[in-house]
């Protein structure tokens, strides 16, 4: 019998592509942390802009990776939950929009669902080579410093405060990569093991009890839909509906 993800992670014997089954995600549901019952705000709003930003498949190093725990639908929750961030605070509009792109750009060159080091690198040096493609996509047009800006915080999003907190280049952009880096963690609950999900003392921006009980109900609903139909894409957008 097929072990489940959270038994694997158990052992260390995860494998490097990874795709949520029925059993681990029955493990989160029945681990959730302790956290307030809260509605997502502006629900429409937030579903509206996953649907303009989400990648295209083309676009992944690795067609494997599309469904896996770092494929589209944790990409499409990290512009969720980098939106709600968004509203709560007072973020001005160019600021978004680098965000934006960074959330759907930042895990698109991984080559396998383990650490990985060096994929926001490449996921940096993929956008530079790609910016016409993706700037058609979205209907925008990036300056160098917006450019600048976006591809910084996809390269250090994966590296630890400790590092980077002394880097001028993070001081300049500090609001955008706290943001991505938040946005990132807030769906680590889809991860099988409880010590790997959001650790705030990681983070400097840290989000509110609310922000992180949308964040587990995202995921909840977004799997939940993927179990149901194996759609990835669509399972994000249904999934925001049913919140």
């Amino acid at each position: 019998m097929k072990k489940a993800l959270y038994q694997l992670a158990e052992e260390n014997n995860l494998p490097p592509v990874q795709h949520m089954d029925r059993e681990t995600f029955d493990w989160v549901v029945a681990n959730r942390p302790v956290l307030p019952d809260c509605k997502l705000p502006i629900k429409e709003e937030i579903r509206e802009i996953v649907k303009k930003f989400i990648p295209d498949r083309e676009w992944f190093l690795t067609s494997e990776l599309y469904d896996s725990i770092h494929g589209i639908r944790h990409i499409g929750r990290v512009i969720a939950n980098a939106t709600n961030l968004t509203i709560n605070r007072r973020i001005d509009e160019r600021t978004i929009q680098n965000l934006m792109v960074a959330c759907a750009i930042h895990d698109l060159r991984r080559i396998d669902d383990k650490g990985d080091i060096g994929h926001g690198e490449r996921a940096t040096t993929w956008l530079k080579e790609n910016q016409v493609e993706v700037e058609k996509k979205y209907g925008l047009k990036m300056s160098d410093e917006d450019m600048l800006a976006t591809t910084l915080a996809i390269q250090l999003h994966e590296i630890p405060y400790v590092i980077i907190e002394g880097l001028a280049e993070y001081k300049k952009n500090k609001v955008l990569v706290d943001l991505i880096k938040t946005a990132d963690a807030l769906d680590r609950y889809r991860l099988p093991k409880i010590k790997w999900w959001i650790n705030e003392e990681l983070l400097s921006l840290h989000p509110s009890e609310e922000e992180k009980s949308m964040a587990f109900e995202i995921f909840v609903k977004c799997e939940n839909e993927y179990l149901k139909s194996n759609d990835s894409q669509g399972s994000v957008i249904s999934g925001l509906n049913k919140l």
